[in-house]
């Protein structure tokens, strides 16, 4: 097995501002980038400068890295992910293929995103986060260690984790129908809980969405 180098990239031939590999990749690597010790990059990965990779990680076929993004050893993204800018990635995360992170998002240690799972800008994920595929965060959400999204998530359960340091009893969510979220989602009576309470959809046409700012899927 090959492993790709920041030494080795550079000395492929550049051509339209990608260069070469002799297996036919094509990679365009920024300034001051560092990649640790047995990394592989598919062809059309796309690193902006000052990216920092750890050892082993892997990234898939059309991944774009913005500015300043870090992953720690092991990560693994797949097909066409695209991290925004000052993006860092905790030890052993793994995205699926199409995945989007906002500029500065952070995901803790074990992290994992199924396919084309969404989150915005700022958005901080305690570590082993499970989310299942398609499932959206909006801008600065923040989720504790272990919190799980299924599968285009319809269901909620919020850990306890979430809700520690906020007040006793606050309106953070919303139920809505899928036809308001846009442009007139947030519509709907807020659902009051206290630290600790579990939340679960009571109708699988609706979906769960911020007051002001904290998450929607």
């Amino acid at each position: 097995m090959i492993y790709d180098t920041v030494a080795t990239i550079r000395a492929w031939p550049i051509i339209d501002g990608w260069s070469h590999a002799p297996d036919g990749r094509r990679i365009r690597l920024g300034e001051e980038c560092g990649l640790g010790e047995g990394c592989q990059l598919g062809t059309w990965c796309q690193l902006g400068n000052g990216c920092g990779l750890g050892d082993g990680c892997q990234l898939g076929e059309g991944c774009g890295l913005g500015e300043g993004c870090g992953l720690g050893n092991g990560c693994r993204l797949g097909n066409g992910c695209q991290l925004g800018e000052g993006c860092g990635l905790g030890p052993w995360c793994q995205l699926g293929e199409g995945c989007k992170l906002g500029p500065r998002c952070g995901l803790g240690e074990g992290c994992r995103l199924g396919d084309g799972c969404q989150l915005g800008p700022k958005c901080q994920l305690g570590p082993w986060c499970r989310f299942g595929e398609g499932c959206q965060l909006g801008e600065e959400c923040r989720l504790g260690e272990g919190c799980r999204l299924g599968n285009y998530e319809t269901t909620i359960t919020l850990c306890r984790q979430i809700l520690a340091a906020l007040p006793a009893v606050i309106p953070l969510v919303k139920w809505v129908t899928p036809a308001r979220r846009s442009p007139g989602w947030g519509e709907g009576e807020p659902i009051h809980y206290t630290p600790g309470a579990v939340v679960v959809c009571p109708d699988p046409d609706l979906r769960l969405v911020p007051c002001g700012q904290g998450l929607h899927v």
